[in-house]
């Protein structure tokens, strides 16, 4: 196959890094893969540029072993005869959709974007087959307009990246840091962190591609960290929080559990598909910070429980590999085609 993906941007996000993961797996298998990318505008750039300080890992695309292709608009791309465009998320999806169809296309849904209806029906309504990464995201769909749909290929983890280290104290806690993104629920974020660390004296391990926020020293953040400093992190809790409002399939709760960690989630998206609720994991509602914080107690006070749904957690990754997902995908884009 001949496949080129439509990014709405590069750099650190979970779209980037999973069509990344995909693409050069699709390549090792005997596929043309090709890579474009929205690129930013300059000012936003050189801004980005002056304030990160590990540049080397803010950016997922660079890992590609194809070629990646910049473009301003959509219009302007290039593509192959018989290439299958493959639109990943709302916003590519919408622009696929602005094409011609003289090539075969496909919508890979990362998530839906309930803060942005109009795109959201656009791409729901467009007659566009349709691969989702969550049964949550897919169901919806089907309860709208099901004729399109592929399949549901859930991302994979690499387990050779998140184990729990040896030699580490596992009794802080931690989550990733936003302050930029609405469906990341960063004020629900901020008052945990909030409450927390004034009601426990406990190691903080959090990081994110924010700049720190004031609540949080120095020890307490890391900003663009390495897979190597990410796993340290997740090996060092005892607990890690998801506080979404909206999620595609995330994969920092399996990371987290891959590294021995008790996953708190709030209700949102792909994540049920991970988490049984009591067993391997705890649901809470979304924004409902005293809910958060009541488990987050209740974990603390029953230890063994703690443990086992840490050891259960454990089991639960194994089910998410790379090698079954590049499987159900390869499969899914040779009937779009």
């Amino acid at each position: 196959m001949k496949i080129a993906f439509i990014l709405p941007g590069n750099g650190r996000s979970g779209g980037v890094r999973c069509t990344v993961t995909s693409a050069n797996l699709l390549i090792q298998k005997g596929h043309k893969v090709r890579i474009f990318y929205k690129k930013q505008g300059l000012r936003k750039r050189i801004k980005e540029y002056l304030t990160i300080e590990n540049r080397q890992n803010s950016d997922w695309l660079p890992e590609f072993n194809g070629q990646t292709i910049p473009f301003s608009h959509i219009h302007n791309c290039s593509f192959q005869k018989g290439e299958l465009i493959v639109g990943v998320g709302m916003w590519s999806s919408a622009q696929i959709s602005t094409l011609s169809d003289s090539n075969p296309k496909l919508q890979y849904i990362h998530g839906l974007t309930p803060w942005a209806p109009d795109l959201m029906k656009t791409v729901i309504d467009t007659p566009i087959s349709k691969i989702f990464v969550s049964t949550n995201d897919a169901r919806y769909f089907e309860e709208n307009n099901s004729q399109y749909l592929l399949g549901v290929v859930p991302n994979g983890i690499d387990l050779n990246n998140y184990f729990t280290e040896k030699n580490v104290e596992k009794n802080g806690w931690g989550l990733i840091y936003y302050d930029h993104n609405e469906a990341k629920d960063p004020k629900t974020i901020e008052a945990v962190i909030k409450q927390l660390t004034v009601k426990y004296n406990l190691p903080v391990n959090c990081f994110g591609t924010s700049k720190r926020p004031s609540i949080l020293n120095s020890k307490q953040y890391t900003r663009y960290p390495s897979i190597d400093t990410c796993r340290k992190l997740y090996s060092q809790s005892e607990i890690w929080f998801l506080l979404s409002k909206s999620e595609g399939f995330p994969a920092p709760p399996l990371e987290a559990m891959a590294c021995g960690c008790c996953v708190i989630s709030t209700k949102c998206g792909g994540i049920r598909d991970i988490i049984n609720n009591g067993k391997n994991g705890y649901l809470v509602e979304v924004g409902n910070v005293n809910q958060i914080i009541e488990k987050f107690d209740y974990l603390l006070s029953n230890k063994d429980i703690c443990t086992q749904i840490q050891r259960r957690a454990l089991e639960t990754v194994k089910e998410f590999s790379w090698e079954k997902h590049i499987i159900k995908l390869e499969e899914l884009l040779l009937k779009a085609i």
